[in-house]
C-alpha cells in the first residue's frame, strides 16, 4: 500500500502498472514497488490521470497536461496554454484526440494544432438533448455550490469556436455573445 497525504487519481494501463496521483508528482506500482513515474513532471499537482491508447499515461495539473509516452523516462507537456485552473478530467476520443475538462468549466481539445475552443449546446440542431452524459457530482469540501462533475461527452455534438490551437486566445477575450451565453445557462 502507499500512504500518501492526497491520492486525487488512479489509472492501470494496458499492461497492468497501476498509476496514481500525489501532492507533486505521479508515482507508478510495478513489480510490488512504488517509484515516482518519470523525470520532469513540473512539479504540480496531479489532479487527472487517463491512459491513451497507445499506454501513454496522462496527468492533468494546474493549467497544463502531461504525458508519459510508454516506455519512457521523462514527461511531455502536451497542454501549454491552458487557462491557469485545475485540469480536473482528461478523456480520448475514437480518433485519439485528447480532452482536458477544466474546474471552472470549459472543455479543451488538445488537437494536433493546439488546444481548440469548441461550444457544446445543451440541444443538438433536431431539438433533441445533447450526448452529455454525467457520471456523478463530485465531492468537495468548502465549495458545495459550485459542483464538478465526470461528464462522458460520446456520440455529443460541439462546434468549433475560432481557429484550431487558438482556444485559449478565443476563451480568453471577453464577448458580450459569451457573457449573455453564461446567463442562459446559469
Amino acid at each position: 500500500s502507499r500512504t500518501d497525504p492526497t491520492i486525487r487519481a488512479i489509472v492501470i494501463d494496458g499492461l497492468g502498472t497501476v498509476y496514481a496521483s500525489s501532492q507533486g508528482t505521479v508515482v507508478k506500482l510495478s513489480g510490488g514497488t512504488w517509484s515516482t513515474a518519470g523525470t520532469g513532471q513540473g512539479g504540480g499537482f496531479s489532479t487527472s490521470l487517463a491512459v491513451d491508447a497507445a499506454n501513454g499515461v496522462w496527468s492533468g495539473q494546474n493549467g497544463s497536461v502531461m504525458r508519459l509516452a510508454a516506455g519512457a523516462s521523462a514527461w511531455v507537456e502536451m497542454g501549454s496554454g491552458l487557462p491557469e485552473d485545475t485540469v480536473n478530467a482528461l478523456a480520448f476520443d475514437a480518433a485519439g484526440n485528447a480532452y482536458a475538462g477544466l474546474d471552472d468549466g470549459g472543455v479543451y481539445v488538445l488537437a494536433p494544432g493546439g488546444l481548440t475552443c469548441f461550444f457544446m449546446p445543451r440541444f443538438v440542431p433536431d431539438g433533441s438533448v445533447n450526448a452529455l452524459h454525467f457520471q456523478r457530482l463530485k465531492d468537495k469540501m468548502g465549495n458545495r455550490s459550485n459542483a464538478s462533475s465526470e461528464v462522458e461527452f460520446r456520440d455529443a455534438y460541439a462546434l468549433q469556436v475560432g481557429e484550431e490551437g487558438r482556444g485559449v486566445r478565443r476563451t480568453s477575450r471577453p464577448s458580450s455573445g459569451g457573457v449573455r451565453s453564461c446567463k442562459v445557462v446559469s
